[in-house]
């Protein structure tokens, strides 16, 4: 008894769920295997740009409208599916805790390549800055969501580093950002 447009957007909504769950379970397991040290990552050219706009695009088209994506191509060395794993945690942290003006820079900086992910939402406070990147840890002052369980910034920082890389926390100017900082080149080159 529902008319097309409603059918449509339950449609929607089912298959942005389905995408959420895939998501959490995809923590999950990341979370698990780097437990039992089997947590493995490539290290293949990346174009940092090409991976964050794809994940835009996999994202729910209302909620990402409004998010800008500035900087040029910058390739960094690293596993594809792990560096989109890790951004889009950091747009779905953005869009679940942080303000409406979300932007997201790639740029080099000296040998790294890095993409930040910024909102004009509240700071965390500075005695929850390093417990977030804890598993099941999220921030005392953050508004709760029944979609986090507070895995997706810790499994982002384990992956970062495996990557031979960090991902880091800072408040400046009215804006929270987390800088994801990748090698340009091999490690070992």
């Amino acid at each position: 008894e529902l008319d097309d447009a409603e059918r449509d957007e339950m449609i929607q909504t089912i298959s942005q769920e389905g995408q959420d769950v895939l998501h959490l379970v995809e923590d999950l397991l990341a979370t698990a295997r780097a437990d039992a040290g089997e947590l493995a990552v490539t290290a293949v050219s990346v174009n940092l740009r090409a991976q964050a706009a794809q994940v835009l695009e996999s994202l729910d088209a209302k909620s990402v409208t409004g998010i800008s994506l500035q900087g040029n191509s910058v390739r960094a060395i690293g596993d594809p599916t792990r560096v989109r794993q890790i951004l889009r945690n950091l747009v779905s942290n953005a869009l679940r805790y942080g303000g409406d003006d979300i932007e997201i820079v790639v740029a080099t900086e000296g040998n790294a390549a890095v993409v930040t992910v910024s909102d004009d939402g509240p700071a965390i406070p500075p005695d929850d800055v390093e417990r977030i990147f804890q598993p099941y840890q999220r921030s005392s002052a953050g508004r709760a969501t029944t979609a986090s369980v507070g895995l997706g910034l810790s499994v982002s920082r384990q992956l970062a580093r495996l990557m031979g890389g960090s991902l880091v926390y800072r408040h400046d100017r009215g804006r929270s950002s987390f800088r994801l900082a990748l090698p340009m080149r091999a490690l070992d080159a």
